[in-house]
């Protein structure tokens, strides 16, 4: 298990690279192998596109007046494209622009990237200074809605004690659970005892039975 938790995962998969042919990971995917590959907090994000035009200057939506957006511009090919997403997530040879807007202790950006097609394009953001303002605005806004939108869902997740009391309180489906995880785990126990022993949530599942 420590060989593909977040600290290990990037090294793991370079040494399994040597070992077995494919291709060797660089260092400027390793943030792909520490996040959460379901997501984590932002399993529900997806990939989020912002479409950044010199002629939405003064129509960005902000926090202070929540008005109407003309989106004309959207249908426009003189604009650029920037995609915000998880590190996991993201176009695989795009360019992570994320430092450009913000510093590495600022929310979010060690989880998030935000990424351009070339640096190219976003040269066209960073030449016009109105421009690039209004985008880091906007940015620092969205960004700022996503982690109170997070902190309201995570209060409506059930933690691993709500679950272990259902079971304690359910032992029908406690026993048929068990019977399950017996099953699909029946080779670790033999072959990998060590990781067996590691999984705590586990050990307290099993002896929900005594209960």
């Amino acid at each position: 298990m420590r060989e593909i938790n977040s600290e290990n995962a990037f090294e793991t998969m370079r040494n399994l690279a040597l070992r077995f042919g494919f291709q060797y990971p660089s260092d400027e995917h390793k943030k792909r192998f520490e996040g959460k590959i379901n997501g984590g907090d932002f399993l529900g994000l997806g990939f989020k596109i912002l479409h950044v035009c010199e002629r939405d200057i003064n129509n960005v939506f902000n926090t202070d007046k929540n008005q109407f957006q003309n989106r004309i511009s959207i249908a426009k090919n003189k604009g650029v494209n920037l995609y915000i997403s998880t590190h996991q997530h993201s176009p695989k040879f795009y360019k992570n622009i994320s430092f450009e807007f913000f510093n590495e202790n600022e929310i979010f950006i060690k989880e998030l990237g935000i990424f351009v097609e070339n640096e190219q394009s976003f040269e066209l953001i960073k030449q016009n200074k109105e421009l690039f303002k209004k985008t880091k605005k906007y940015l620092k806004e969205y960004f700022q809605a996503l982690k109170e939108r997070i902190e309201k869902e995570n209060l409506k997740r059930l933690t691993l004690d709500d679950i272990f009391d259902y079971f304690s309180k359910n032992k029908e489906v406690y026993f048929y659970f068990k019977e399950i995880f017996n099953y699909e785990l029946s080779d670790l126990r033999i072959y990998n005892p060590d990781f067996m022993d590691n999984l705590e949530a586990f050990k307290k599942f099993e002896n929900l039975h005594n209960l």
